[in-house]
């Protein structure tokens, strides 16, 4: 043996390989879950948020590639496919877009909002809660009826606000759905609705990014 030189080793051991790809796959699937369940539950945390929000976008985006390079890697396209599939379905559902692009994100949701119009609001001023499989829908759990002067115009409790964003400490914005009228002037958590937008079929938003999608 040549004195300095090392013996070749020889490739790793296929459980080496097959451990490699599992951890892969563990930490993607962590990585989505933990993004997943941020955006269905979507916690406010104030001030923190500016933090917390973008650092929650790429540990979701960044799970979902790792799970799908996982199964790439193992060489099970099918299974690959039927993820990415789910995993897009999914993520549409339950992601941030209303931030961005709130008439995209309103006319995937309307199916759901339009389900979450049985739902009966009450009188507290942050309303009720939905059933736990449309809680994603609103910032708070929960649809409410504005409290505006119910005494002198009641026919108000038929208008139903689903939040995107709570204020602290007063307004709000988000979906309304007022088929009667403009809800310009409604009162959204201590703040009035002054620009109100029109999504057609009574549907209406307010306070939310103006971006034209």
């Amino acid at each position: 043996m040549v004195i300095g030189s090392s013996p070749w080793r020889g490739p790793p051991p296929a459980s080496t390989i097959i451990g490699v790809k599992a951890s892969l796959l563990s930490v993607g699937l962590l990585f989505w879950t933990v993004g997943f369940l941020y955006n269905w539950c979507r916690p406010t945390l104030w001030i923190v948020d500016l933090l917390v929000i973008p650092v929650m976008a790429v540990i979701y985006t960044v799970g979902f590639v790792i799970v799908i390079a996982g199964f790439v890697l193992e060489l099970r396209m099918r299974v690959a496919a039927a993820m990415v599939s789910v995993f897009t379905v999914l993520t549409m559902l339950v992601n941030p877009l209303w931030q961005i692009a709130p008439r995209t994100y309103f006319l995937i949701h309307r199916p759901f909002l339009e389900m979450a119009l049985t739902v009966e609001p009450g009188n507290d001023l942050y309303g009720a809660k939905l059933p736990l499989p449309m809680q994603f829908l609103t910032s708070s759990g929960s649809v409410s009826s504005p409290r505006a002067d119910f005494d002198h115009n009641p026919s108000e409790r038929s208008i139903r606000f689903f939040p995107q964003w709570i204020g602290i400490p007063d307004g709000g914005g988000g979906y309304l759905y007022s088929p009667g009228r403009s809800p310009k002037g409604i009162d959204l958590y201590g703040d009035p609705c002054v620009e109100p937008v029109d999504l057609g079929g009574g549907w209406w938003m307010c306070d939310m990014a103006l971006t034209g999608f």
